[in-house]
């Protein structure tokens, strides 16, 4: 299974740039936004400042804004969407490998069928070439060693002393001593460091870029809880075009820089407290807009959830879950998968978390991925034991990793 770079990024970037709007957002309370509009925010307009000349004649120094395009097209009365074809899915078989105890690192490679302890260890992560695998040797409460094994020839490095392990790019480790907060940048061949000055750097921050197709996502502006509409920006990084300036629900961008949105629904529900207590629903307008000319062409209106909802999007499918935090028989709670190559739409039951698509392969589960599915032959490319949570995958699929983390029972909790 291949799975692209931009994907990749896309998991620690919107199923944790959006995902983890999902699940901080059950966390914050908040107001909620009220008018729920997904109409096009206006350009932006310069601003007159007034000052005095040498001469003591008042003058206006017009600061330059850069302007900014809408999306036409968008509406959000719901219309009447019926699948075109409706398929049944078969229980995921079980994993081939053994459930990790929670505090070991764990490598699985997914095509050979084996696995391998590393010991206990926190922070795993593959570099974005998927060629080697960094974690911090150690309880969770203590700073360890870390290590760096090089999956094609299996030979393992330490780097010294540290806690958190984030790749900066192929090359680069970011570590963090969490008892002296001292943050270093390490070269993972030769375990050189240099200081990180600036802000910490833990996890990608809400709201950081997603670049794709020479296009880049960003929110420019957050929605109040539970985030039914917020503020995005795409700008076309040659400069060619304007960037988009728009209000919606949720916004993806595929790796070839297609760009799809989900509206703000006309009349949320309130809180389900059968779903969870944060828990909102609503009927939301899916299309698909062209970047060049700013329209919007309808795809399906779809069963919502907020403030979490997965929705993603590759160079072949565009995925989505309706109702996704009712009970797995309820006949609302099913997969939607739209063919970008046919246009066809077709429902799959019952219905998963999608957490990512990439190819024609969708990955399960709402606390990271744990099973791949090929939505062309309904089979399972890759499962874990479905007691494994936020796994991390190497970026071309074969491999995953398991290790201590924190975190929550997700957005429907």
């Amino acid at each position: 299974m291949s799975i692209a770079l931009p994907r990749l990024l896309r998991a620690l970037a919107l199923t944790a740039l959006l995902g983890a709007t999902l699940f901080l957002g059950g966390c914050i309370s908040g107001d909620g936004d009220g008018d729920g509009s997904p109409t096009a925010t206006p350009e932006a307009t310069p601003t007159a400042e007034v000052t005095a000349s040498p001469t003591g004649v008042a003058t206006a120094t017009v600061e330059p804004v850069a302007q900014t395009r809408p999306i036409s097209g968008l509406f959000n009365e719901p219309r009447e969407t019926t699948p075109d074809i409706v398929r049944m899915l078969t229980p995921r078989p079980p994993s081939p490998f053994e459930l990790p105890d929670r505090g070991d690192v764990v490598l699985y490679d997914t095509r050979e069928g084996t696995e391998e302890n590393l010991g206990p260890g926190v922070s795993k992560a593959f570099s974005p070439d998927g060629t080697r695998l960094a974690w911090t040797a150690g309880l969770p409460t203590e700073a360890g060693e870390i290590w760096v094994l090089d999956l094609q020839t299996g030979e393992r490095k330490a780097l010294g002393a540290g806690w958190v392990t984030l790749w900066t790019d192929d090359e680069t480790l970011y570590v963090q001593d969490y008892r002296t907060n001292e943050r270093e940048f390490v070269d993972a061949g030769t375990g050189d460091r240099a200081a990180a000055p600036g802000q910490e750097v833990v996890f990608p921050p809400l709201g950081s870029p997603v670049e794709a197709g020479g296009y880049q996502l960003r929110y420019e502006a957050l929605g109040d809880y539970p985030r039914w509409s917020s503020t995005y920006l795409v700008e076309d990084l040659s400069g060619a075009r304007l960037p988009l300036r728009f209000d919606v629900y949720r916004a993806v961008l595929a790796p070839d820089g297609a760009l799809f949105v989900a509206t703000t629904p006309e009349e949320p529900s309130g809180p389900d407290p059968n779903a969870g207590p944060h828990i909102e629903t609503g009927l939301s307008n899916l299309f698909e807009v062209d970047l060049d000319t700013g329209e919007a062409t309808f795809i399906a209106t779809a069963l919502v959830t907020a403030p979490g909802w997965p929705f993603s999007a590759s160079e072949s499918i565009v995925v989505w879950t309706e109702d996704a935090c009712s009970a797995v028989d309820e006949p609302t709670h099913r997969m939607l998968i739209r063919d970008r190559r046919s246009g066809s739409l077709t429902a799959i039951a019952p219905g998963a978390w999608i957490s990512d698509a990439v190819d024609t392969r969708i990955g399960l589960d709402q606390l990271g991925i744990s099973a791949w599915l090929d939505t062309d032959t309904l089979e399972y490319v890759s499962v874990l034991p479905e007691e494994v949570l936020f796994a991390a995958w190497s970026s071309d699929g074969r491999y995953a990793a398991t290790s201590f983390n924190f975190g929550s029972d997700g957005s429907c909790g």
